[in-house]
């Protein structure tokens, strides 16, 4: 009865590491998917044509790249 009791405490203690393992893992995931959303819409500049009343917008890698890095994040270019 011992032994059962020993292998459902072992198996209750290692669930719950893995949970917190794994909810650590998606909540960094989140994170960042976070950080990149928000940093994409900051990465942008928005120019206005008034002589057309139009308006288009820019990629700004640099501005990305520094609300990534003020978020905790690197950000590296692939070519």
């Amino acid at each position: 009865m011992e032994a059962q009791k020993n292998m459902a405490a072992v198996f209750v203690a290692v669930s719950a590491i893995a949970l917190v393992v794994v909810a650590f893992i998606q909540s960094n995931k989140f994170l960042r998917q976070h950080a990149m959303g928000e940093c994409i819409k900051a990465g942008y500049e928005e120019y206005s044509y008034p002589e057309d009343n139009t308006k288009s917008t820019t990629p700004n890698m640099a501005a990305y790249k520094d609300c990534m890095a003020q978020m905790g994040y690197t950000v590296t270019e692939t070519k």
